[in-house]
């Protein structure tokens, strides 16, 4: 197989900004940045009221990255691109101000199921919010438009029904050294399946092919886009014998195949997020990524020593009386005990950490069609109110008092 071509000098792909911050892609601290800049709409991003908040996104998450930078420093000055090349965030010079995806998105009226999936969808290299107008010049003049999240689960798609589950996977290194320098010269899915299927087999050195990360941090942002669709469960690390993050297995999700196809084939509308979500929304890939998501964190949570799980569920139906809390249903076969912190955020085992729900209702809590506020009011997803089965839910609970109200404060911000 002869080496691609570079299609231009300096042809990378680039997820958001040149100093990336992996941090800012996992999701409780991308949906607590994204809450915060909706309630501050309006203000200047280096407002000190932004700063304190960010700074409580930071320590409720806990996570490393320094959200409340100095007022020169400030978050969306200098990682912005994280939230305006998904099409959340405005582009406007100092103003905070959501897009209305984003609006949706941070109001829970869009899933985290629906709304990757619309990024996959929708998202095109070059990407304005991110490239230079000079770099968009130069993909132009090339021709070159590229759909990387989409050609990726392609790619995996097919190395799976071709190989088998042990060979369907893609790694770091392959990404950058195979799937882009190809991507450069617009390669069909075989010549990618092929190349892959050489490499591993010691038939393809790549000596002679182009570096398109030749940069400190070009790998870094190349494997964004692996990291993106492993938080929001379109693909899983699998086990790998090399350690090295450049050498991480990532396998597709437990998702029919069929759906991946299905997502590709639909229309898309990379001007219209919204209406792109709607048409998502008619094909199986959201309840398939949302279930991936539910059974992954199940996965989890059974990994952990968790040995006092069934007096957990045992002390929350006693708690509630043995009855759902939206549906007062009564049969204990369906009735379950979810965490409002999940485990993975260090959720403890206590009643005041539990709700009593039928198992479907479970289903939606996890997967945030249904959200809790502490008053007790209740706000659910775009497609809850299309629903036939559950667009009579209540819009308000008489809370336990035994709730904790922080727990689901908590939950309303990140999850």
């Amino acid at each position: 197989m002869s080496a691609p071509t570079l299609p231009f000098p300096g042809y990378k792909w680039k997820w958001a900004s040149y100093q990336p911050t992996e941090g800012l892609n996992v999701p409780a601290v991308f949906l607590g940045v994204l809450r915060t800049f909706h309630k501050f709409s309006g203000l200047v991003p280096s407002d000190s009221r932004v700063s304190d908040a960010l700074q409580i996104v930071k320590e409720e998450t806990g996570t490393r990255v320094n959200l409340a930078r100095t007022p020169e420093r400030n978050l969306i000055r200098n990682s912005g691109q994280y939230w305006k090349a998904t099409g959340l965030l405005k582009d406007l010079p100092g103003r905070i101000e959501l897009t209305p995806f984003g609006v949706k998105v941070a109001m829970g009226k869009i899933t985290r199921a629906e709304f990757a999936s619309t990024i996959v969808k929708t998202l095109v290299l070059p990407n304005p919010q991110v490239f230079t107008p000079s770099e968009i010049r130069e993909w132009e003049a090339a021709g070159l438009r590229i759909k990387p999240l989409e050609l990726i689960l392609t790619i995996l798609s097919e190395l799976y029904k071709e190989f088998g589950r042990e060979e369907g996977y893609i790694t770091p290194n392959e990404l950058v050294r195979i799937v882009i320098p190809m991507a450069g010269k617009e390669a069909n899915i075989p010549e990618y399946i092929e190349a892959i299927k050489a490499f591993r087999e010691n038939r393809l050195t790549l000596v002679g092919w182009p570096d398109c990360a030749p940069e400190a941090n070009d790998k870094r942002m190349a494997n964004e886009f692996l990291l993106f669709l492993n938080y929001y469960g379109f693909v899983e690390i699998g086990p790998s014998a090399d350690r090295r993050r450049d050498y991480k297995k990532y396998f597709l999700s437990e998702i029919a195949h069929t759906e991946v196809i299905e997502i590709i084939e639909i229309p898309s509308y990379e001007d219209d997020l919204e209406r792109t979500t709607e048409e998502i929304r008619t094909t199986e890939l959201p309840a398939a990524i949302e279930v991936s998501l539910v059974e992954r964190e199940r996965r989890l949570t059974s990994s952990i020593s968790r040995s006092g799980q069934a007096k957990f569920r045992r002390d929350i139906l006693r708690a509630f009386g043995c009855k759902c809390l939206f549906t007062e249903e009564r049969l204990e076969a369906v009735l379950q005990a979810p965490h409002i912190i999940p485990v993975k955020h260090n959720g403890p085992d206590v009643v005041q950490n539990g709700l009593c729900l039928r198992a479907d209702i479970h289903v939606l809590f996890d997967a945030s069609h249904i959200r809790i506020h502490p008053s007790g009011d209740i706000s659910y997803s775009d497609a809850i109110a299309g629903s036939i089965c559950y667009s009579g839910l209540p819009t308000h609970l008489d809370l336990p008092t035994f709730i904790d109200r922080n727990a689901l404060e908590w939950r309303l911000n990140y999850y």
